[in-house]
């Protein structure tokens, strides 16, 4: 993991991708940085087959040549947000909750502890939904990036049928108590280090 924050660069700019555990405000960190002169790019997909999300073979996987930027939220809260979108898309119940826990949990550790040992910066979800210019502002003086054009109305870049936010199902709460009835143990000591990691906007 690279802790200089010194930026990859690719054909004389700099070249970062978001790599992030689904539902954890990629879309608005995306549209946040696509103000800047880096060059873009994003996936939920660490080449796992068995991930809980659909392999998204649009994006690239991650090749060494990107500074990689992930998203840390509350694993309860982005397990269970993750699900209520699967199963507004691909309507998943209720019981493949019960009966593939153990799945998703080491899915979950997978893919953060793939995150701990290749991304080179952690944002903290609650510092982008509350902040989202200062968390900016903070990435920018980080990889020295330059905003080059003016947010304005910020503008996200949705797939058709995407669930803004899963807060709106009226499956959420639901799911989230059927997701606490997991052991979120292991979940939660990945999270801790990797929250341990975040940059901060105190900082």
């Amino acid at each position: 993991m690279i802790k200089s924050f010194s930026v990859k660069m690719k054909n004389g700019k700099p070249n970062i991708l978001l790599l992030t555990y689904p539902r954890t405000g990629q879309h608005l960190l995306r549209s946040l940085l696509q103000s800047t002169n880096a060059l873009i790019d994003w996936t939920h997909n660490i080449d796992m087959p068995q991930f809980i999300r659909k392999a998204d073979t649009t994006r690239p996987f991650y090749d060494g040549s990107q500074t990689v930027i992930t998203v840390v939220r509350d694993p309860l809260d982005s397990i269970t947000s993750a699900l209520v979108y699967d199963m507004y898309q691909n309507n998943y119940t209720l019981k493949n909750i019960k009966m593939f826990g153990g799945v998703i949990v080491d899915d979950y550790v997978k893919f953060w502890e793939y995150l701990l040992e290749n991304a080179d910066m952690f944002i903290l979800y609650e510092d982008l939904i509350s902040n989202n210019m200062g968390t900016l502002d903070l990435i920018c003086k980080k990889l020295n990036l330059n905003v080059v054009s003016s947010l304005g109305k910020i503008i996200q870049d949705y797939e058709p049928n995407h669930m803004v936010s899963s807060l709106s199902s009226p499956l959420y709460l639901s799911v989230k108590d059927e997701v606490s009835k997991i052991n979120l143990k292991k979940c939660y000591d990945v999270y801790t280090k990797a929250k341990g990691l975040c940059i901060t906007l105190e900082e």
